[in-house]
């Protein structure tokens, strides 16, 4: 193993999201090493390189968790992993003190070699050119279905009660776009109204948000 390994924690608010980009990682572990998963929780037990907080999921900016990871003096840098972001949300992320943002879209040695160069000083902003359709490399829930990573998201908001215009906000999509997009989730999961797609996604077991889950990786 690499003594220079740039030391991680991954922050969301679904396990198995910071399962999987944990898992993602871990191809490399002579460059990188996950040493803490966070879910629903802000808190990092442990000094890490970077604090990876990824917004799958997230109905709003999350300004107020990013500016406590930020200040938090465990955590040298804070990187927002996601999908799809304006540049001027990628501006207030800069002004609060993110130090990068990285588009799911990358593959995994990109990402990786991203992360080592934040770790190193270095500024990395991705680009997040297709908002509406985001190819992106990491398992989301909904695999099982066939759901794409948009289709998946957009159900996961679903899922917390929001309306069409919510979570085109939350997504930086036309209302027109999300409402496409649960046509084509009803079809794949076999369903006929928000209510059973609700249902059927919680009972699923990939849905809920977990209220509070934290967890020191090798500890």
């Amino acid at each position: 193993m690499g003594t220079n390994r740039v030391r991680i924690a991954v922050l969301n608010d679904y396990e198995l999201i910071a399962a999987g980009v944990a898992a993602m990682l871990d191809a490399f572990p002579d460059r990188v090493e996950v040493v803490e998963l966070t879910v629903r929780d802000v808190t990092i037990d442990h000094y890490v390189n970077i604090a990876l907080f990824d917004t799958y999921g997230r109905p709003d900016f999350a300004e107020q968790e990013i500016s406590e990871l930020v200040a938090n003096a465990r955590v040298r840098h804070v990187v927002v992993f996601t999908n799809s972001l304006p540049p001027a949300e990628v501006n207030r992320l800069l002004a609060i003190g993110v130090a990068g943002c990285l588009s799911k879209s990358l593959p995994a040695e990109t990402l990786v070699a991203e992360l080592e160069a934040i770790a190193g000083g270095e500024q990395r902003v991705s680009s997040f050119e297709d908002l509406a359709n985001p190819v992106v490399v990491a398992a989301t829930p909904g695999a099982q279905w066939g759901l794409t990573y948009r289709e998946s998201e957009i159900l996961a908001l679903l899922t917390l009660g929001m309306r069409n215009k919510a979570i085109a906000t939350a997504l930086y999509i036309g209302s027109e776009t999300v409402k496409s997009h649960l046509t084509s989730v009803f079809q794949k999961m076999g369903v006929s109204s928000r209510a059973e797609a609700i249902s059927t996604a919680i009972r699923s077991g990939g849905f809920g948000r977990v209220d509070a889950v934290h967890s020191t990786v090798g500890d």
